[in-house]
């Protein structure tokens, strides 16, 4: 499925695609969004991470569900398996889901989910299935709890939104540059046997504050914003670079 410039796949314990969206009997929902995953409680958000080993236990209903989440180069790997249990504690039922979320254009080609990301996912799921037992749990039996959970967790929820913040507004800055590009191309024809442009053109800087790339050092490719030339531009934007550029 794709949410504007992202993509996501999803499978269920079978291996069968399905939908990147599980809702636990714990009464959680559990929902991967764009490189991030939601944990919400009837309508409300309780969570937005993009790297937790969470437990949620009903303890009334013997049942518990595991999220674990972490994310690489900017991509989302997600595995979910909720358990059902006999009042003995031996489990009687198993569900879940497998997931990755990812950016889904490679320049401005749309390529969806890539192969090696695919088998980045193979390799995250048995990691997961032989972790140790969850960092943190959280249960929830009744109302009161999920809002007393609620409260133990704005201070990572106003984290998330913080973040959140910065990836819209680099995603504003990319549109920007992306459209400021499309418009210099209309302006240019290349006419017969003339050779194409260059990242930097004879007598003219390679950018108004910048005369090379900032990541890479050359001038091969042309300036796709913040000092940086279109390929690192797209890469830092995606979180395969790292710096305050």
């Amino acid at each position: 499925m794709a949410l504007g410039n992202w993509a996501d796949v999803a499978f269920d314990l079978e291996g069968k695609p399905r939908a990147g969206v599980f809702r636990a009997p714990t009464g959680v929902r559990i929902e991967i969004y764009k490189n991030w995953v939601y944990v919400k409680r009837g309508g409300s958000v309780i969570m937005e991470t993009a790297s937790c080993d969470l437990n949620v236990r009903m303890v009334d209903a013997c049942s518990t569900t595991r999220l674990v989440a972490s994310r690489t180069d900017g991509v989302l790997f997600v595995a979910v398996l909720h358990a059902d249990y006999s009042a003995a504690g031996q489990p009687t039922a198993f569900s879940g889901m497998v997931g990755l979320g990812c950016y889904g254009y490679e320049g401005d080609e749309w390529v969806g989910v890539r192969e090696q990301q695919l088998e980045g996912l193979t390799a995250f799921v048995p990691v997961v299935e032989a972790a140790a037992k969850p960092k943190r749990v959280a249960v929830v039996p009744a109302v009161a709890s999920a809002r007393a959970w609620e409260a133990a967790t704005d201070e990572r929820r106003s984290e998330a939104d913080a973040a959140l913040e910065v990836a819209r507004r680099r995603h504003a800055e990319a549109r920007q540059a992306l459209a400021d590009m499309r418009k210099v191309r209309g302006l240019v024809r290349v006419d017969g046997d003339a050779p194409a442009l260059t990242g930097a053109t004879a007598g003219k800087p390679w950018s108004r504050d910048y005369p090379a790339c900032r990541h890479c050092g050359t001038t091969e490719r042309a300036h796709g914003g913040r000092g940086l030339c279109g390929r690192d531009y797209q890469r830092w934007m995606k979180g395969a670079i790292e710096g305050d550029y």
